[in-house]
């Protein structure tokens, strides 16, 4: 019986070494094509938080959410006009055996003007939406709503290509921050990353700016000094 008892022991810890090196492999792959996306983007991309983000964000109501707070994988640089910082983030909600680990997927953008207080989150996540949302009625597409109508119905507006993947938003100060549950969705970091551009373009009235190649230099002759002599008639 202690043999068997033995071998049981052993299998399971033989199946949680395994699940680890899985889980370690899948991680090493989705961080690899994360930093690729970026790099294709013109940003850098740190798998560590320089900036302790949680902290200098917490006033959003995404990412002063819950405990144990954490970012990681963070692209970074200017897209067009503005500053970016997409990342995964991860916090933990309750307490002992209640207590459950959330992952997902953020973007946090500085705005050059003051565009509306509000915080929008998808009807779909309602759940895990903060408590002071869910009382309130107020909807603008997919999204309920709690702040400025027209910043609500001007970001709805924006956001719409988003609509699907249970995105969810707010407006505070000079910051926009998008978020997404990236369980359900296993693409969310790079369909933010990606669509960000044509959001940011739609809620300040410009689009990015495109980054200019160089000239190409003159074709021989185009300026005229390398252009061959006519050949002059035998006088």
């Amino acid at each position: 019986m202690q043999q068997y008892v033995i071998f049981l022991l052993v299998a399971v810890l033989v199946i949680a070494m395994l699940s680890f090196v899985v889980m370690g492999v899948r991680q090493r792959q989705r961080r690899y094509a994360l930093r690729k996306a970026a790099v294709e983007m013109g940003l850098a991309f740190s798998s560590a938080d320089a900036e302790a983000l949680p902290l200098k964000y917490d006033n959003l109501a995404m990412v002063g959410i819950g405990h144990s707070r954490r970012a990681e994988n963070i692209a970074s640089g200017s897209i067009g006009h503005w500053r970016v910082r997409i990342f995964d983030f991860r916090f933990e909600v309750g307490h002992g055996v209640r207590r459950l680990t959330r992952h997902y997927c953020v973007s946090l953008t500085d705005l050059p003007e003051h565009n509306g207080d509000v915080l929008m989150w998808h009807s779909r996540d309602i759940d895990h939406a903060p408590l002071r949302l869910k009382a309130s009625g107020q909807t603008a597409g997919q999204w309920i709503y709690l702040g400025d109508e027209a910043a609500a119905h001007r970001l709805a507006h924006a956001c719409a290509s988003l609509a699907d993947s249970e995105t969810s938003m707010e407006l505070s100060a000079n910051v926009l921050m998008v978020c997404c549950p990236a369980g359900n969705s296993p693409n969310a970091y790079v369909q933010i990353m990606q669509t960000l551009p044509n959001v940011l373009g739609a809620l300040c009235g410009h689009s990015p700016i495109e980054k200019k190649t160089a000239a190409s230099p003159p074709a021989e002759g185009e300026n005229g000094r390398d252009r061959p002599v006519e050949n002059q008639p035998d006088r």
